[in-house]
């Protein structure tokens, strides 16, 4: 999913977020389709700018697609700046130890909040056993992507490094 994402325009990634958002929004709120849109309007305003902003501090878009292409291949494009990829293959192992760590609590989270407010006043023990189960599996499947995604980072940049001859971080 990165590699389309980080050759986005900004127009484009307004768009991805006012529609995306806004219709996700609007079918799930009680305001409708015409409110969500505008949510997801003021949503793009302000995610837009920030989204652009750090693709401009890590490099530009061409740089984030060749990384995000050689993550998901494992093949570096000939030559290439260790200088300039490693910062920014370190901001991504970052991030997703951040998502790994993080991710599994909000979306537990968020499903028992979705589901407490969709259930019943009167909620049998089995119920509760059962969805708290269902939670965990989620939580621990959330963290999956992360893990595989870090590796093929680390694998990279032991390519870079051992490529170019830099020591080991």
């Amino acid at each position: 999913m990165r590699v389309w994402f980080d050759g986005l325009s900004g127009p484009a990634v307004f768009l991805y977020f006012m529609l995306g958002f806004g219709i996700l929004f609007g079918l799930v709120g009680r305001s409708g389709l015409e409110m969500g849109l505008v949510g997801g309007v003021v949503f793009a305003a302000l995610m837009t700018p920030v989204v652009l902003s750090r693709r401009r501090k890590l490099g530009g878009i061409t740089l984030l697609r060749q990384i995000s292409l050689a993550t998901k291949t494992g093949k570096l494009p000939g030559l290439i700046d260790p200088s300039r990829w490693l910062p920014v293959l370190a901001s991504r192992r970052a991030g997703l130890r951040r998502s790994q760590r993080i991710g599994g609590i909000v979306f537990t989270l968020a499903g028992i909040a979705a589901a407490l407010t969709s259930l019943e006043p009167r909620v049998d023990l089995l119920d509760s056993i059962g969805l708290a189960a269902l939670m965990f599996v989620a939580a621990g499947v959330s963290a999956i992507p992360p893990i595989w995604r870090i590796r093929q980072i680390t694998r990279l940049e032991g390519r870079i490094r051992a490529d170019y001859g830099l020591p080991d971080a």
